[in-house]
């Protein structure tokens, strides 16, 4: 006698639901992951250029590596399907398109050209993951047994994707203006005026940074060790 494993119509939705909402999260998170890598590259190409263009050519070797490695990270937006449906197409190919520019016409700019134009690919790549980095909600509570409780933290996320991501392109834009006027011996009323701006930006975002971490479960501080040096670089 055969016997027939019967699911619960309810059980099977429900299971449904849940696999699917799983995915699209880890999809996110990838996606989050892959511009997060894309960030940490162009801030980090920003310096080396910069640095290249000022004379000191003993950068140009790990330039040249990280250029490959970042041209692999876009690549990887339209080559991953489960990635690719995350942003339209042609956003994506403008983000493309504005990297491979700055890679290739780098060496032709002025100093602060160049530092312009790796800024504002951060700062649209940014703008993209904090628009675009929202995880879905998990069922109802009694569906949410043996779930992450992490993944369900929108304050961890926020803090992550967000916060710490966008305070370091405002601190890095301040080493850069900033080491710009030294090299240059020059700082005129609107480079004084931006840099003031960055300062002022700077502390407001190391205050909601701040707040955030302090106002986390104590559990995650315990697990998460990083937190408590983001507390003490301030």
């Amino acid at each position: 006698m055969d016997a027939t494993v019967k699911i619960h119509p309810a059980e099977s939705a429900a299971d449904k639901r849940w696999i699917n909402i799983h995915l699209n999260n880890q999809n996110t998170l990838r996606f989050a992951r892959l511009a997060c890598d894309l960030v940490r590259a162009i801030q980090q190409h920003r310096g080396l250029s910069l640095a290249c263009l000022a004379g000191n050519k003993q950068f140009e070797p790990q330039l040249a590596r990280l250029q490959r490695r970042t041209d692999k990270l876009m690549l990887l937006l339209g080559s991953d399907p489960s990635l690719a449906s995350l942003m339209p197409a042609l956003t994506r190919e403008q983000l493309v398109q504005d990297w491979f520019t700055v890679r290739s016409g780098w060496q032709q700019d002025r100093i602060i050209e160049n530092f312009e134009f790796h800024s504002h690919l951060l700062q649209r790549l940014l703008r993209w993951l904090n628009t675009h980095s929202d995880f879905s909600g998990g069922p109802s509570q009694t569906e949410t047994a043996g779930m992450d409780k992490i993944l369900h933290q929108r304050e961890l996320l926020h803090l992550f994707l967000i916060l710490l991501p966008e305070t370091i392109e405002t601190v890095g834009q301040i080493r850069g203006l900033a080491t710009h006027a030294c090299v240059t011996g020059f700082c005129d009323s609107q480079h004084s005026l931006r840099l003031a701006y960055l300062l002022k930006n700077a502390r407001q975002e190391q205050h909601k940074l701040i707040t955030t971490i302090r106002e986390l479960d104590i559990h995650l501080l315990q697990v998460l060790d990083c937190l408590h040096y983001a507390q003490a670089y301030q």
